[in-house]
């Protein structure tokens, strides 16, 4: 007997609201809203392992959990559970993946579409600079200094005055 599949759903089944929950199908939504598509959901990425994670975006490695159950019989309120979550975000890490979690209060208000976005930007950049190394395309100002969108942020924030890490301020020149 073979293994077997779990069906792939993509985000344009997610469009015919063929989601598990009201909250996923809110985050598909706005995923979708937001140009975020490509990701597949209720995906094991982990084989043998059988967990299954929520949204894939296999180009990137980034993973998106929602956990917005929390019902008296959810598994995340049993210690248990709790672990078996822990050990499954862990494990994708280990295999290479971001992973984002969300709960119901980040998936209403919104506020995960940019941990994604993000996370999907940094990996596209981290993709870019290794086909730059490899010779696969021509570097950009951005690949040749090492910079992501998220480290020009972090440079535009910083105050004009701040010493570079590991330097001490008030050691004598």
């Amino acid at each position: 007997m073979g293994k077997r599949r779990t069906p792939s759903i993509t985000s344009d089944k997610l469009r015919a609201g063929k989601t598990k929950s009201s909250l996923e199908q809110l985050a598909a939504s706005q995923l979708l809203a937001a140009g975020l598509g490509g990701f597949e959901c209720e995906q094991h990425i982990l084989r043998p392992r059988r967990f299954r994670f929520d949204y894939v975006w296999y180009e990137g490695k980034v993973v998106l959990e929602v956990h917005g159950v929390f019902g008296y019989k959810s598994r995340h309120l049993t210690a248990g559970g709790f672990m078996k979550d822990r050990e499954k975000m862990n494990l994708a890490q280990l295999a290479g993946y971001i992973v984002i979690e969300a709960g119901t209060t980040q998936i209403k208000d919104g506020s995960f579409v940019p941990w994604v976005r993000d996370a999907l930007a940094l990996r596209a950049e981290k993709n870019k600079r290794a086909r730059a190394a490899a010779g696969l395309e021509p570097a950009t100002r951005a690949t040749r200094e090492g910079w992501s969108l998220l480290s020009e942020r972090r440079v535009m924030q910083a105050a004009p005055n701040d010493e570079p890490c590991g330097r001490d301020p008030h050691a004598q020149s």
